[in-house]
């Protein structure tokens, strides 16, 4: 396998608006693959709608079927306890002779935790940070952290390249270099989907047809 995008998330549920981003990466990128990772337990982020986690490995199968530029790992599942992405990446590096280093997908809101992140020194080193930013007005102010002190340049000859200056308790201080894309506008969340469902609407081409059937089929987000 050449070039992979790692793809990780809560995919809580997984719709139509990743799968768009996932397809922007490759085509902007030239990865051979995409790699969908469902988290079991995020350790930075609160899963703030209970289901049972395979609920949400399921819905990535469904959703991805039928594209073979797409995969999913269950790593993480497998694993069980907290699922920290230095771990993923290092059984990625075992699992998949790919060549030179996985991109790994994040989005703008997570950049201001980076430094607290589980060996993030490594895990710098093993992968090439790709940004997925929402629009070009998102403040810097939204990307910083409470436990990390993230100074953002981007150099004007280079929009789409930012540089990541991170002091951390933890991790001390170093710099990240991560590449930006700018997202196209999807107005689309999982926490929107959840709600639709909640009060009685319809989530009907948020999701795909699959992934729609399965929620409805296991009454899930009532």
């Amino acid at each position: 396998m050449k070039r992979i995008g790692v793809f990780g998330g809560t995919f809580n549920p997984i719709h139509v608006a990743h799968l768009r981003l996932a397809q922007d990466v490759i085509e902007n990128y030239r990865f051979e693959k995409i790699i969908f990772i469902p988290n079991f337990t995020p350790p930075h982020k609160n899963i703030d709608v209970w289901i049972d986690p395979i609920h949400r490995l399921n819905m990535v199968k469904l959703a991805i079927q039928g594209n073979p530029d797409f995969l999913y790992e269950d790593v993480e599942f497998k694993r069980g306890g907290v699922s920290y992405t230095i771990d993923t990446i290092r059984f990625l590096y075992e699992k998949y002779k790919f060549e030179g280093k996985p991109g790994f997908l994040l989005g703008s809101d997570l950049i201001g935790d980076i430094g607290a992140w589980k060996d993030i020194r490594e895990l710098a080193n093993l992968v090439e940070f790709i940004v997925l930013w929402r629009d070009e007005t998102t403040s810097l102010s939204k990307v910083s952290g409470r436990n990390t002190k993230v100074d953002i340049n981007f150099r004007d000859s280079t929009p789409e390249i930012i540089n990541i200056s991170i002091r951390d308790g933890r991790a001390g201080e170093f710099c990240i270099t991560i590449d930006k894309i700018v997202c196209r506008r999807m107005d689309i969340t999982a926490s929107e989907i959840r709600r639709l469902i909640r009060t009685g609407k319809s989530v009907r081409y948020l999701v795909t047809e699959e992934v729609f059937d399965y929620i409805e089929k296991h009454r899930l987000y009532r």
